[in-house]
């Protein structure tokens, strides 16, 4: 049995996965869950989700490691979870299969402090720190932050723009710059519909579509908050697309 947990629990139970942020059920029946970071609403098999219904629990990263809530996860693969405080132990089962783990003091306090503390504390701060922008495609207009990054907020002085943006690889839209922003390459485990990166300095790219990356690298500028309806907005050939704060 495949073992869902790795690395840190908290008393939300979140796990750090060292793929992203996208987990496949590893049977017949493949289930493909998407969460994006600090959003509330995931998507099981292309449908939308609220992962804890009337609470903000989202997936966060903390010192570089990506926490998904695992309840969430592993309830949505078919297993059953049940989280024992007395023993520290969260026992994972389907079937007759039973996967049981213990969290040490040290694991516990480390990642209750990531999962419910600092996303506080990191939302107070993006908020203030981060961009508000729209982006218009035809009739609709998405919202979308711009990280407080040195590409971003180049990117944010030239605003507002019009680009005749171009289509490549059914998940992305392109536009060449004449003049190359400042960048810091990452190279992403996963890509989520509505990222927005710059590529080799010049490239402004809006990602439609989620999936994981082979080999390209980007510098992250920001995020659709909105992008449910994306690509059908964008279509697929070229789209004028108008930026604004």
């Amino acid at each position: 049995m495949k073992k869902f947990i790795t690395g840190a629990l908290s008393l939300i139970i979140a796990v750090s996965a060292a793929t992203g942020c996208m987990a496949e059920q590893e049977t017949a029946d493949e289930t493909t869950i998407v969460m994006q970071i600090d959003n509330p609403t995931a998507t099981v098999n292309g449908v939308e989700t609220e992962i804890e219904p009337g609470e903000d629990v989202s997936p966060v990263i903390s010192d570089g490691r990506t926490l998904v809530p695992l309840r969430f996860l592993a309830e949505s693969l078919g297993f059953e979870v049940e989280w024992n405080a007395e023993t520290q132990e969260i026992t994972i089962t389907k079937g007759a299969e039973i996967e049981t783990v213990t969290l040490t003091e040290e694991e516990i306090a480390e990642a209750a402090e990531a999962a419910e503390e600092e996303p506080e504390t990191t939302k107070e701060s993006e908020s203030e720190n981060m961009t508000n922008i729209n982006i218009t495609i035809g009739d609709k207009v998405f919202e979308a932050v711009l990280y407080d990054n040195e590409t971003a907020n180049a990117f944010a002085e030239k605003l507002p723009v019009t680009y005749n943006m171009s289509e490549l690889n059914g998940n992305e839209k392109y536009f060449y710059m004449d003049e190359a922003l400042p960048s810091d390459d990452i190279d992403p485990e996963i890509i989520n519909t509505g990222d927005i990166m710059l590529y080799n300095s010049n490239y402004l790219v809006i990602f439609y579509d989620t999936f994981v990356p082979s080999y390209y690298s980007y510098t992250p500028m920001g995020h659709i908050t909105n992008p449910e309806d994306l690509a059908e907005a964008v279509g697929s050939g070229r789209v004028t697309v108008t930026i604004t704060k």
